[in-house]
């Protein structure tokens, strides 16, 4: 017997965007693949919307607004911009077209700012 989801859409699509979109996913993030479950967790977005976006309900609009808004968050970790970026483009060419690539010449000033300001292992904090 199949379960129908659309009863649970409210609870279920805030939690995969929280795995998309937080900050630390798990307790050892440099030994354990986030990037991996952020990727999937924008594919199983990008499947709910499909299946289940109707003129009534308009959840690819929704959601698609709730990302664009996440990614205007200028205080956001690289891990964050890195998850709504993959559930945009997963949304498709369309979401990609219309709100990725008008907004690539900000995201890339403050991914850069951000890359600047992150110690790594071989570097210091500039």
């Amino acid at each position: 017997k199949a379960i129908r989801l659309e009863k649970f859409l409210h609870d279920i699509i805030p939690a995969v965007i929280s795995c998309m979109v937080c900050t630390q996913i798990c307790a050892r993030p440099l030994e354990l693949d986030h990037w991996t479950v952020r990727g999937n967790a924008a594919r199983i977005l990008s499947a709910l919307v499909r299946a289940h976006n109707m003129g009534t309900n308009q959840i690819q609009s929704r959601v698609t607004r709730m990302l664009h808004h996440a990614l205007d968050k200028h205080n956001s970790s690289l891990v964050s911009y890195f998850g709504v970026l993959a559930g945009l483009c997963e949304l498709g060419p369309l979401t990609i077209n219309s709100i990725v690539l008008p907004e690539i010449r900000s995201i890339y000033r403050r991914v850069e700012l951000k890359v600047r300001h992150v110690p790594g292992p071989d570097r210091q904090a500039r």
